[in-house]
């Protein structure tokens, strides 16, 4: 019961020497550039996802016009009465047939996680500028405060700015994670 006292004690005077550490302007400048690594991973995710459409369509393309030429040789070995050849060649348009089916599902699933990441890059941009006002207003606001602090005013108002700042950026960021997460188990739906 005491070790319990003492360690919420010691925990309450850790947190709020970090809160008091924390300058939120600071803050928020990690959040842009968490939020501008993001859009690079996420951008550079699109490009690999984009390259790897580009391969379906052409391993799509490619069956496709294999399967016709299958069937014509077929149709040549039929008329050749050659029933082994043709035997032969439409087992070969059958595998090449499941390939395609494959390769078909596998550029749908890409496509899906293409539109999935454009939409999550859109959030990302629309939240980087948010953080980019945010950042200007918290400087304006800081510097407002500071100057009614020199005139002798109370710094306890920076405080409650701040403090209200960072609830809201934290609201956020959670906001956000959700939304991620929700997105995440949409495109492995």
């Amino acid at each position: 019961m005491v070790m319990t006292r003492i360690s919420n004690l010691v925990k309450a005077y850790v947190y709020e020497g970090l809160e008091r550490l924390e300058d939120p302007s600071i803050m928020v400048k990690q959040y842009i550039r968490d939020v501008k690594d993001k859009m690079i991973q996420l951008e550079d995710s699109l490009q690999q996802k984009r390259k790897h459409e580009t391969e379906l369509i052409y391993k799509v393309r490619t069956a496709k016009e294999l399967i016709s030429r299958r069937e014509q040789q077929a149709m040549m070995a039929v008329e050749k009465n050659d029933d082994e050849l043709a035997r032969k060649i439409l087992v070969s348009k059958k595998e090449i047939g499941e390939q395609l089916v494959c390769s078909e599902q596998h550029l749908k699933e890409n496509r899906e996680e293409i539109k999935g990441k454009e939409e999550e890059l859109e959030r990302l941009k629309v939240k980087y500028e948010q953080l980019k006002e945010r950042s200007l207003e918290l400087i304006v606001r800081v510097q407002g405060i500071k100057t009614e602090h020199l005139e002798g005013h109370s710094i306890r108002t920076m405080h409650s700015v701040t403090d209200e700042f960072d609830e809201e950026l934290n609201e956020r960021k959670r906001s956000d994670e959700i939304e991620n997460e929700l997105q995440l188990l949409k495109t492995k739906k």
